[in-house]
């Protein structure tokens, strides 16, 4: 009875610690309903599985196979052990990434050249294009000379730095031994271009924070490999529980998944009418002036403000135009910004690169190739955004007015504890 309860003990333990270490027993994967054991006494009457391969739940995937060998002894009748060995192998998958989007490297902001490209280029649409009366193909346009201008640019600075990387390392290799002071300089000049690209492998590996002086490019390139790795996906399950490895058919999966998931089925719209109007609405309703604030015109300073609360560092939408750009040049846009947002208002609709966006699936917990697992976030443009903070900073003026104060949670201002 003792030893019973110290093995329901043990294996508590073991399954607690498990789950805390999201950890998972690959042979019982591998082998589900399989019976087998790695240990057994001398005389063969009491078996068990005593020995086991753990491994992170993230190793799932490249699992091939799990299988239990008994060590022979070159001595006849002569056991090692009284154990079996665990024997594991992996399969080796190495997802193959698609060609992605682009982004704007932020760090071309603190370069004068680029700025002043920037600035030159907008300056000259302007004075090209000002009788085009779409305003809404006027900023359509203007971001994709940008786009184009960004990415020729990142291109030229990309291998200007390579060539000047290999020109000073073939100076270090020539340089006379006695010469410290322009051996030193060189040296210093090289670890500059180092850091730079360990810092741009730092911003997309996203790390928040590392030691000033930290110069391990390799470090941080290894970090940014392994958070693509794990972005990827490298196979799921559809709803016959057939696994998919190949790209097509997982986006097929998620495709499906997700058109099943959002999709209403059999909807009454006289049961929505009647829900709508059976809702009390004279308790809670905005004054004329209220409701003139949420629907009136919008203004350049409410726009302005909103690209001040741009977080930074987030990944932008399809057009690649990042926060710290709108921020940086907003003097300039501004007035086309204002004028597109307001031909948007007008025609009630907004511009072809604002309805889109890229949908990107976040893992969050146990099984990798089950497509529930994920999290699906959708990355819109900072034009989309701006729009989106003006309308929200309106309704949080009068949100307070609507919302009972017995609704604590998701109201600025409510303390939910």
């Amino acid at each position: 009875s003792n030893n019973n309860h110290m093995k329901d003990k043990s294996r508590h333990s073991m399954k607690n610690m498990m789950a805390d270490l999201y950890l998972i027993d690959a042979w019982r994967i591998l082998n589900p309903n399989a019976k087998e054991y790695t240990w057994s006494d001398s005389t063969g009457n009491i078996r068990s599985r005593l020995d086991y391969f753990l491994v992170s739940q993230r190793l799932q995937f490249p699992l091939h196979e799990c299988i239990h060998r008994t060590v022979i002894s070159d001595q006849p009748n002569n056991r090692l052990t009284d154990h079996s060995a665990v024997c594991l192998s992996f399969k080796t998958i190495r997802p193959m990434r698609g060609h992605g989007y682009w982004k704007l490297n932020n760090s071309f902001l603190n370069e004068d050249e680029y700025k002043t490209g920037i600035r030159n280029l907008i300056s000259n649409f302007i004075d090209e294009n000002h009788d085009l009366d779409s305003k809404i193909q006027f900023w359509e346009l203007l971001k994709l000379y940008i786009k184009e201008f960004s990415m020729k640019y990142g291109i030229k600075r990309a291998n200007e730095k390579q060539n000047k990387i290999k020109d000073i390392e073939y100076q270090l290799s020539h340089i006379d031994v006695n010469d410290n002071e322009n051996k030193n300089n060189l040296q210093n000049e090289l670890n500059l271009l180092y850091e730079q690209k360990a810092e741009g492998a730092r911003v997309r590996s996203r790390i928040k924070w590392y030691e000033y002086g930290e110069t391990s490019s390799k470090y941080f390139f290894k970090l940014e490999e392994k958070r693509q790795a794990n972005a990827a996906i490298s196979q799921l399950r559809d709803n016959n529980g057939i696994v998919h490895e190949n790209n097509d058919q997982i986006l097929e999966c998620a495709y499906n998944f997700y058109s099943d998931l959002f999709t209403s089925n059999n909807v009454s719209i006289d049961d929505v009418n009647e829900y709508l109007n059976s809702i009390n609405l004279t308790s809670k309703k905005l004054s004329n002036r209220d409701s003139h604030s949420c629907d009136q015109m919008l203004s350049i300073t409410e726009i302005s403000q909103a690209v001040k609360l741009l977080k930074k560092e987030k990944s932008p939408g399809s057009d690649g135009l990042t926060a710290e750009f709108y921020q940086e040049f907003w003097p300039y846009i501004q007035d086309i910004l204002y004028q597109y947002y307001l031909e948007c208002f007008n025609k009630g609709e907004l511009g072809p690169s604002a309805k889109l966006s890229i949908l990107s699936l976040i893992y969050k917990k146990s099984d990798r190739d089950q497509i529930s697992n994920y999290r699906p976030i959708s990355l819109t443009n900072i034009d989309y955004k701006i729009l989106a903070t003006v309308f929200a900073n309106r309704l949080q003026s009068v949100i307070q007015k609507l919302i009972n104060h017995n609704q604590s949670a998701y109201v600025k201002g409510r303390y939910i504890g």
